[in-house]
């Protein structure tokens, strides 16, 4: 396992061992990164831990105004400040220091926060980050949700636009519309779960899952990995494990964070698309 990431199912940072966690990952010669709301990266020394130990940490703004991001994540007027605040803190170490990591302002894409796509890339420019990442928000086939959202297409795409056009050799936006119809709902474009096993889903409640899509779930746990991490060479990659690959019905599944390499496998390896035995 060469790489870390840390994200789910609630913010990293609030468990108090991470730090420790991503020091001891560079000290065993391997790569980490964060996915965060940013708020709790509000120390010099969880800041420094941060940029210096992480490969690229993503912070999750999904706003461009205090009013609407406390209206979104229900949180206090001063959070949104804070976030910025931080985020500017740890572009301005990476920069001092010559670090390799690279930051980037997450945008999750909603009826709620559509008009602000813009507003917030100019305002990751402004902050000094190297990247802008936008993409729909998912519902269909999620437990507990399923509605299908009613995204304004047109707006959104204009904004996507204008974002490609604030592009520097140092600034790089990304609008993540690949997964989706034209219309930002779900689409898989294959058939079969092959991609689950490229990256292990361990779960903070000590369980491992499927896949990240399914973490959670109690019908898509492995087994555990807490407090005996060498349990996990016992059921991955056993027969029970592959039985509940084949067991996967895509057409209920929601969106799939791999499905891109799902379908370049099913493509190129099983339909043999590349004709692979002629190079």
């Amino acid at each position: 396992m060469k790489g870390f990431c840390f994200a789910g199912g609630g913010d990293p940072t609030l468990h108090p061992a991470l730090w420790d966690a991503l020091e001891l990952v560079r000290d065993r010669g391997r790569q980490s990164a964060i996915l965060t709301n940013g708020i709790e990266i509000n120390t010099d020394r969880r800041r420094e831990i941060a940029v210096s130990t992480c490969r690229w940490i993503g912070v999750s703004l999904d706003a461009a105004t205090p009013d609407r991001y406390s209206r979104i994540k229900r949180t206090g007027p001063r959070v949104f400040q804070q976030v910025l605040e931080n985020v500017r803190a740890m572009v301005d170490q990476v920069r001092r220091r010559d670090l390799r990591c690279e930051i980037a302002i997450k945008y999750l894409i909603h009826p709620s926060n559509s008009d602000q796509i813009l507003a917030a890339c100019e305002l990751a420019r402004d902050l000094g980050v190297a990247h802008f990442h936008a993409r729909p928000a998912a519902s269909e086939n999620i437990e507990g949700l399923g509605e299908r959202l009613d995204f304004p297409m047109e707006e959104i795409n204009q904004q996507l636009d204008a974002c490609l056009a604030l592009q520097t050799p140092t600034f790089k936006t990304f609008g993540v519309r690949h997964k989706f119809t034209r219309t930002f709902n779900l689409e898989h474009g294959f058939s079969r779960c092959l991609a689950a096993p490229l990256a292990i889903q361990c779960g903070a409640d000590g369980r491992v899952y499927l896949c990240i899509d399914w973490r959670g779930s109690p019908r898509h746990v492995l087994g555990m990995h807490w407090p005996e991490p060498e349990q996990i060479l016992e059921f991955w990659g056993s027969p029970a494990h592959i039985e509940k690959l084949r067991a996967v019905q895509v057409e209920k599944c929601p969106r799939c964070t791999y499905g891109i390499y799902a379908r370049q496998i099913e493509n190129a390896l099983e339909r043999d698309a590349m004709c692979l035995n002629f190079p």
